[in-house]
């Protein structure tokens, strides 16, 4: 029942052999759960990381919107405004129009008309020959008064006591 030695050697290496390439299979089995969980861990953080993105952006284009929104009632609001100082432009034109046909052929009026033009910022000119209107032009923008200079404040006479009298 003696084995020989070769024997029990090469059963002994087949064993340290097995054993070895076991625990080598069970450090791949390790590394590969451990990459496993890895992947996991880096797929939910890649999930978290697109809703954060996409909350960003659904607020952005919410923000987005709601500039344009109020781009367009500004340039509503502004269209309205000259649409509206045009018509006034168009009304004051057409009193002045009225004012002149009626009252401008009356040489008394002439004067308070002039005075109603010039009031309104027109100037009125008559044609001296016939009485009638020549034309009335909207008057430049009268310049502001130029700013008074300032006055100059006395200085104190100095006492210099070298041009003093003699001793």
């Amino acid at each position: 029942m003696h084995q020989p030695i070769d024997r029990v050697a090469g059963v002994k290496d087949r064993i340290e052999e097995e054993r070895r390439s076991a625990h080598a299979d069970g450090e791949a089995a390790g590394r590969e759960a451990a990459a496993a969980d890895h992947r996991v861990q880096l797929e939910e953080v890649q999930r978290q990381h697109r809703v954060q993105v996409e909350d960003v952006q659904r607020q952005h284009r919410v923000q987005l919107d709601g500039v344009q929104k109020d781009l367009v009632a500004t340039k509503t609001a502004r269209d309205n405004e000259a649409k509206r100082a045009n018509g006034l432009h168009h009304l004051q034109q057409n009193v002045l129009n009225m004012l002149l046909e009626r009252v401008a052929r009356v040489t008394v009026l002439r004067s308070v008309l002039s005075e109603v033009f010039d009031k309104a910022g027109y100037r009125l000119e008559f044609d001296t020959a016939e009485g009638q209107t020549w034309r009335y032009e909207a008057k430049p923008a009268p310049a502001p008064p130029p700013r008074p200079a300032p006055v100059p404040t006395p200085q104190p006479a100095s006492r210099d006591r070298s041009t003093g009298p003699a001793r």
